[in-house]
């Protein structure tokens, strides 16, 4: 999943646009990412008015179905994660994880400032591809992809790559999808 993102002139969101995929915009303040001409979504997903019935389905059955992961849900998330990553919002990006979120093992509140570093002192292209989303139930999800960085450092242009396969658990907690673990092997 490739992302291109672009920040539109005289204004406060940005545009967003995967290969193949819809434009999203994300607003300054929370980057919450929104269809294009919707101002009101989770994570790439419009909501209906309350009350909205879709061909043979009841309200109650609607109500359900909103709650339930998607796949849709996932991936629109993971291209919030991809996006945060390139643009260096720290406090953005560690949002998405978890309060007791672990990466390789170490506690992500631990890794704080090794990401402040790496976005103060890069600038960062992440690709990933390969995704595979296993929905374990209506609130956790098991996500592995290929990852691709390509990292610049600002001070001497280096250009640095790494590459490998990235595990995360994505859990809904409180209305918003959270990462709990990632693993980079």
């Amino acid at each position: 999943m490739q992302v291109t993102t672009k920040k539109n002139p005289g204004d406060s969101t940005y545009v967003s646009k995967a290969a193949g995929e819809t434009l999203h915009n994300y607003r300054d303040k929370d980057r919450q990412e929104l269809p294009e001409g919707q101002g009101d979504s989770i994570i790439g997903r419009t909501r209906k008015p309350a009350g909205t019935k879709t061909r043979g389905t009841s309200v109650v059955e609607e109500a359900v179905h909103k709650d339930m992961l998607s796949k849709e849900d996932i991936s629109g998330f993971l291209k919030r994660y991809v996006f945060l990553y390139e643009e260096g919002d720290l406090d953005a990006f560690l949002g998405l994880f978890g309060r007791d979120a672990v990466e390789n093992g170490r506690s992500v509140s631990l890794l704080t400032d090794r990401y402040r570093k790496i976005f103060r002192n890069s600038k960062n292209r992440y690709l990933l591809s390969d995704l595979s989303i296993n929905i374990k139930d209506n609130n956790v999800a098991d996500v592995t992809a290929t990852f691709r960085i390509v990292r610049v450092r600002l001070k001497d242009g280096r250009n640095l790559q790494y590459r490998g396969r990235i595990r995360w658990t994505i859990k809904r907690v409180a209305n918003s999808l959270k990462i709990v673990r990632l693993q980079y092997d």
